[in-house]
């Protein structure tokens, strides 16, 4: 899944749907918001692991449990491949292909937003990917940033393009941000 605004929220819809997943974040700086983060989401998930924990994660995922990742974080490029993101060549994790080939997984692109006119909420569980992941990680990456698009599309509004989703350049290109 992606960092839409709803995230929370659809977090607990999936949380409620499979009471064993565990969710991989990004561990927040302020200790009270942490804090406060931790407890309100430990009511609807099995497990919360901060990105650094990937062992844990992955043991989790091959013990049965669910993972649900943000697969648009903007990491290392030690972690990332550049693929075209609305055109513009994007840090891509490489890393989700290596957790499927890992634990044997399989990917699910799950998609949430807000409904219109404030009639609710939906999360959009896709069908599982085939031939994912492949030999060549740019084109993982390509279809997944593919995926991504089409979802924000839906709602672009609801993106948050605050994640600043650019922040890592191209060996020469110049900072966006």
């Amino acid at each position: 899944t992606s960092h839409m605004t709803p995230l929370e929220i659809a977090a607990r819809i999936l949380g409620s749907a499979w009471p064993d997943s565990v969710l991989m974040y990004k561990d927040y700086d302020n200790p009270v918001f942490e804090w406060v983060s931790q407890r309100k989401r430990l009511r609807y998930m099995a497990s919360l692991l901060p990105h650094k924990q990937v062992t844990a994660f992955l043991n989790a995922i091959r013990g049965g449990s669910v993972g649900i990742y943000m697969i648009d974080q903007s990491a290392s490029r030690r972690h990332c491949v550049f693929a075209p993101f609305f055109g513009v060549q994007t840090a891509t994790l490489k890393t989700t292909g290596d957790f499927l080939r890992q634990t044997q997984a399989i990917a699910v692109p799950t998609y949430f937003g807000r409904l219109p006119e404030g009639r609710g909420y939906y999360v959009d569980i896709q069908p599982p990917l085939e031939n994912f992941p492949g030999d060549d990680p740019v084109a993982d990456a390509t279809r997944i940033n593919a995926l991504t698009e089409t979802n924000i599309m839906r709602h672009p509004e609801q993106y948050l393009w605050q994640h600043r989703r650019f922040k890592h350049r191209p060996e020469g290109e110049a900072a966006i941000y």
